[in-house]
């Protein structure tokens, strides 16, 4: 079984590392441009939006974690529509549930 919890800098740090790794190879399929460009462009645009939403009152970034043990498996991004008319609503920003960690079950066990 899995739970939120307050996201360390180390997965902080990880779900960066994803993000831009799944950003990059995304934009590499449907792009001519050069790789290292490509990862230029998406270093310095991941890190003004990740900065940006830091700082958003809106926005929460949680380690997913074993419940019981509190071992990361993954991590989770998302904003809270700011308008209370949609207040039950969020954008995902990443999901993501380390490889070693897949097909477990996990989240249907929660």
């Amino acid at each position: 079984m899995i739970q939120l919890a307050p996201i360390s800098e180390s997965c902080y740090s990880q779900l960066k590392d994803n993000y831009f790794a799944v950003a990059v190879n995304g934009l590499k399929e449907s792009s001519e441009v050069d790789e290292s460009v490509l990862a230029e462009f998406v270093e310095q645009q991941l890190t003004t939006i990740l900065e940006q939403s830091r700082q958003d009152k809106n926005t929460f970034f949680h380690s997913i974690v074993l419940k019981g043990v509190g071992t990361p498996v993954g991590s989770l991004w998302y904003r809270l529509h700011p308008d209370t008319y949609f207040s039950d609503m969020a954008l995902i920003g990443w999901l993501g549930i380390d490889s070693q960690y897949r097909r477990r079950g996990l989240a249907k066990a929660t």
